[in-house]
């Protein structure tokens, strides 16, 4: 729970971050005008921009141009409030007007952002005019449809109309048929050139970013659609992303008019309308399938019918009939998908869902926000909403991944011991085949003699108990065999159990313990060079090795045996050596090998040795000449802060 209140917040984070570096403007101030007056002298355009926003002078269904402001107002016009639809101020829709600002200003140049103004305009600026999109007729059948925006120079020291030098005059044409509103809907901006340039170019890169985030989304999805048994859910939200690509794209500056009425397509409204609608409902699909909602409610598909049917029908009527609130009626079903994606089992087995769940709520909740009064405030008020869907989505496919890995390490470990497991059962069962035939051969053999004897009239108990006594001998050893296969295979990962030792003190410890066992305790000579460092060993690992070393000397040996320790370096180096009986060359060479045994014992002793030593870093070997004895030599690496890299 921690972890996923530690991602959720983050997820939180990062999408209020994303969202404000692509939507909020930068050193925008907004200055509002009064009576068709803004005064802007004394203000520092260094790094500020300034929204001509307020009270500009309006006139509804008049085209004024400049000319006729030369002599005073033409007439008596009303004032309407920047940025706003002029039908939110009571006037028609479609019709046409003349908007006319005064600026105040002390700064000499400066670059003025003429934004899109639905859905044909003119701009004059101090008699001049500077900016043109479409034509503005005052009829309907004379209209040409335009939208764009532009930079424009201002140039305020000038004489213009017996104006005081300093300020200037902003007259703009707006005409409206085919939108669904009308006039200056977004602020006018203005500064300084280099300000307000990189502030609309990075803009403008961060929408591209986000667009392009789209399209990855689109082609990331769509191969895991292909590649992943052909789920659905990848294929869905693979469209919801291009399907909004296209949406933000076609809201960007340049490419809306295209798909204008007297463009290439069937206008912007009904395009947008049937994109928003494509989009919605793809996000619907989406949310039915990865939380498992049920399609069978006559009631929820009756309801999905209308919602969705309503705005495909409204697409095929005439301009200005939809209106901007039409997308508002998509709030039905998906707050229906939110309170169903909440009671969902999906939500309960994953907690990460919960970050789409608090997606979806932003999606329902912004359009809210935007249509009410902050669409004007956000560079690109769409991006809004998607922004924090796709990086919800983004982050459970990164969790999803991360899990994912997670999962196939441990299996990979699970495997890892498997084939441990297996090869220890392997080995034990081709051991047990292997060294247990002869054995019981003599047990079986030494059974059937012994019957064979007790059934005889004249039974020579002397030669039965031999054979018993050979019998028990063979039982012996295999259950010493049997100890010593077990113990093989439960020495395969002993890592985890090494620890920093003093060395020296496990080997006076182990041959004190040995030397009690002995009837002549005196055989035993041990010498340790003084200051041994410590080593990085599994301990009763080692104290075995010195056992079965010392085991082996004692049996084969009747005189004394010497036991030296000394540092060689980077390794300590232990030497076991004897008088007793010497190896045959032909052993030599293979007494450590698994169940190698020149005596009669089970051949495990030895190679037990070597697997630990090896295992630690070290080496051992024998060396045995006739008349001299034998001597075993072993190494230990010295301790070196191994506990972050075991030895192997």
């Amino acid at each position: 729970m921690k972890k996923f209140i530690t991602i959720t917040l983050f997820f939180l984070l990062a999408c209020g971050a994303a969202f404000y570096i692509i939507s909020m403007p930068r050193n925008t101030i907004s200055v509002q005008a009064v009576a068709g007056v803004i005064d802007l002298t004394g203000n520092d355009f260094e790094m500020n921009i300034f929204r001509l926003d307020g009270e500009w002078e309006f006139y509804f269904n008049k085209l004024y141009t400049p000319e006729d402001f030369f002599g005073g107002k033409p007439e008596a016009g009303s004032i309407i409030t920047v940025p706003s639809s002029w039908d939110e101020a009571g006037y028609p829709l479609h019709g046409f007007a003349t908007y006319r600002l005064t600026v105040l200003t002390n700064e000499p140049d400066k670059l003025l952002l003429i934004p899109e103004i639905y859905d044909a305009s003119v701009v004059w600026i101090n008699g001049y005019k500077v900016f043109e999109a479409g034509k503005v007729s005052g009829v309907e059948q004379g209209h040409k449809t335009s939208v764009r925006n532009a930079f424009v120079n201002v140039r305020a020291n000038q004489q213009y109309n017996d104006l005081i030098t300093g300020q200037f005059e902003i007259i703009i044409q707006a005409e409206n048929y085919n939108w669904i509103g009308s006039g200056l809907n977004y602020s006018i901006e203005l500064g300084r050139t280099d300000v307000l340039f990189g502030d609309a170019g990075m803009r403008r890169i961060l929408t591209a970013v986000f667009i392009g985030m789209l399209i990855a989304m689109f082609i990331y999805h769509g191969i895991l659609f292909m590649y992943r048994r052909r789920e659905w859910a990848y294929l869905i939200f693979a469209l919801f992303c291009i399907t909004g690509a296209i949406r933000f794209t076609l809201e960007t500056n340049g490419l809306a008019v295209l798909f204008l009425k007297n463009g290439l397509g069937a206008g912007l409204a009904q395009l947008h309308t049937l994109l928003f609608t494509i989009q919605a409902f793809l996000l619907l699909m989406f949310t039915h399938i990865i939380f498992d909602i049920s399609f069978k409610s006559k009631i929820r598909l009756t309801i999905y019918g209308v919602v969705f049917g309503l705005p495909l029908i409204l697409v095929s009527l005439p301009y200005g009939v939809i209106t901007p609130y039409v997308p508002i009626i998509f709030i039905i079903p998906l707050i229906m998908i939110f309170i169903n994606a909440l009671r969902s089992k999906r939500l309960k087995d994953n907690l990460y869902y919960y970050l789409y769940v608090i997606a979806l709520a932003m999606y329902i909740i912004l359009p809210f926000v935007l249509f009410f009064g902050f669409a004007n405030r956000l560079y690109m008020a769409p991006i809004a909403h998607s922004l924090f869907l796709i990086l919800s989505q983004c982050l459970i496919l990164s969790i999803s991944y991360t899990e994912t890995k997670r999962r196939e390490e441990e299996f990979a470990e699970q495997n890892r011991l498997l084939d441990s497991f297996n090869r220890a059962k392997t080995n034990f069962l081709q051991d047990m085949s292997h060294e247990m035939k002869t054995p019981l051969a003599i047990i079986a053999a030494g059974i059937d003699f012994t019957d064979s004897i007790l059934r005889e009239d004249n039974v020579d108990i002397k030669e039965a108990r031999e054979t018993l006594g050979s019998i028990q001998e063979e039982t012996q050893r295999i259950g010493r065999m049997v100890s010593g296969m077990i113990e093989m295979a439960s020495m395969d990962d002993s890592s985890g159990k090494r620890c920093r030792v003093d060395f020296a003190m496990l080997l006076k410890n182990s041959v004190e313990a040995f030397r009690i066992t002995l009837p002549d305790k005196n055989r035993l000579r041990l010498e340790i060079a003084p200051g041994l460092p410590d080593v990085y060993v599994e301990s009763d690992g080692f104290n075995q090795v010195i056992t079965n070393l010392l085991t082996n000397s004692v049996t084969y040996s009747q005189g004394d045996i010497s036991i030296t320790a000394n540092l060689n370096g980077k390794y300590i180096t232990v030497q076991i050596a004897d008088t007793g009986e010497s190896i045959p060359p032909g052993l030599l060479d293979n007494v450590f090998r698994r169940g190698v045994s020149g005596t009669g014992g089970t051949g495990y002793g030895l190679y037990i040795c070597k697997t630990i030593v090896e295992a630690h870093g070290g080496e051992i070997e024998m060396q045995s000449n006739p008349g001299d004895g034998t001597t075993v030599t072993f190494t230990v690496p010295v301790y070196g802060g191994q506990e972050g890299a075991h030895l192997t």
